[in-house]
């Protein structure tokens, strides 16, 4: 069994609100001293970047993870490509002390961007408790630490789910089949982030 606890979150996100308001053609009228638009857009963005990671099961910006596993397999894949580096991989030995797996016995394989940790030739795991959580894998993740690090097209992507999100405010859900997708986003943004989906295909 493994699960996943956010480390160390982005610092920022691929698209900022200039670049909406350039995309919307927006006028920084349409604020009130009831409605702050800034912060209405700033939430679609993050709203946006949230669509388009879980359509592309991947992260954008770069990130901190830790995965927790209950001990080693033979090769331990991390979710959230691109993968970037591994910072460390730590595990509860048999008598119960906390210790740091020397970079030695492991590397990272990166087939399609999809972080693989395995053991390098000759090298073989230690032998953790038996016990839930033992091993921690502390990696980074992402294509950098800027949007102009992030493709172009899921940059834009990014803004046409924006301009959905804006222009679309649930109404037109009313009535949708229940078998209608949750992730509801233009079809051109779909198809832009597909280049970049890391989703094994459908069988």
């Amino acid at each position: 069994m493994s699960k996943l606890v956010l480390n160390t979150a982005p610092d920022t996100t691929p698209i900022v609100l200039a670049d909406v308001k350039t995309h919307l053609r927006w006028d920084d009228a349409a604020g009130s001293d009831s409605f702050d638009s800034d912060a209405y857009l700033n939430t679609l963005i993050d709203n946006a970047v949230d669509m388009a990671e879980t359509e592309t099961w991947s992260r954008f910006i770069d990130q901190t993870w830790d995965l927790h596993l209950d001990g080693f397999p033979t090769e331990i894949v991390l979710p959230y490509p691109p993968t970037d580096s591994i910072t460390e991989i730590t595990y509860t030995d048999t008598a119960g002390d906390t210790q740091t797996l020397s970079s030695d016995v492991y590397e990272l394989g990166a087939p399609s961007r999809v972080g693989v940790v395995r053991l390098k030739y000759g090298q073989s795991w230690p032998t953790p408790r038996a016990h839930a959580d033992v091993v921690k894998v502390t990696y980074k993740c992402g294509y950098g630490t800027s949007g102009s690090d992030v493709p172009d097209a899921i940059n834009h992507a990014l803004k046409l789910i924006v301009a959905h999100l804006a222009t679309n405010r649930g109404d037109e859900d009313a009535g949708r089949p229940s078998q209608w997708n949750p992730i509801d986003m233009p079809r051109a943004a779909r198809v832009l982030l597909s280049q970049y989906s890391f989703r094994s295909p459908s069988p």
